[in-house]
């Protein structure tokens, strides 16, 4: 069954979205390709960096079946990337600059970099959701309305769950002297998609004017991701 989400009643709050998704039992926490050894302080001011293309299909993901009500369908992801995102990784991890890279699996990259700010216990900024998704296309061309053809491009680029794409979180003065010479050899999809490691204590879905977005906070994202066995075992 393919599910058209154009004609999904737009979210009031993604950030509710966000955090129901978190909660999920159906949701595997996202797997671990490389941890850096940088300090706290060090890590602010990073650039996270979603490497691999986003198509934004939402069909047998988990915001299909927390949020569209589909049948739950066990998804297989894979422990491996590929050997251009390995290549690709390598000289960012020589140098030191890579604190955290991660798959983006259950949940998208929305639920990837709330696994970011839990691990790293920064806040992580998207920029503004118009821009983010017009700018790189996530969920293919828009149509006459708008929408991001077959799906709308703010849903789709967050919780869509194509494989073998990864987050990274990445020394902005180190991706700045290595981004020539690293994405140039490498036929990636490689976007620097605004968003950033900041010193607060919030995970920022957009900064834009916008009424839909809001500020999730570290500890009611700490509060969903333990939640959901207590939750599970009442039945």
């Amino acid at each position: 069954m393919t599910f058209d989400i154009s004609k999904y009643p737009e979210p009031e709050d993604y950030g509710e979205v966000l955090l129901r998704l978190m909660a999920s039992p159906y949701r595997r926490s996202a797997q671990i390709i490389h941890t850096g050894e940088r300090s706290a302080k060090q890590i602010e001011g990073d650039v996270v960096l979603l490497i691999g293309e986003t198509i934004g299909d939402l069909d047998h993901t988990l915001f299909a079946t927390e949020i569209l009500g589909a049948p739950f369908n066990a998804r297989t992801l894979s422990a491996n990337v590929s050997d251009a995102i390995s290549q690709f990784l390598e000289p960012l991890v020589a140098q030191g600059a890579v604190n955290l890279a991660l798959h983006v699996g259950d949940g998208g990259i929305g639920c990837a970099a709330a696994e970011m700010a839990l691990r790293l216990g920064k806040g992580v900024s998207f920029e503004s959701g118009v821009c983010l998704f017009s700018r790189y296309g996530l969920g293919g061309p828009p149509d006459n309305e708008g929408f991001y053809t077959p799906y709308k491009g703010l849903l789709a680029g967050l919780f869509s769950e194509e494989a073998n794409r990864m987050l990274v979180s990445v020394n902005a003065d180190d991706w700045e002297d290595l981004e020539e010479t690293v994405l140039k050899p490498n036929n990636l999809s490689v976007s620097q998609i605004g968003l950033h490691i900041c010193s607060g204590v919030e995970v920022v879905l957009a900064d834009d004017d916008t009424t839909m977005f809001r500020e999730v906070r570290l500890s009611d994202l700490r509060d969903a991701n333990e939640s959901w066995m207590p939750r599970f075992m009442k039945g």
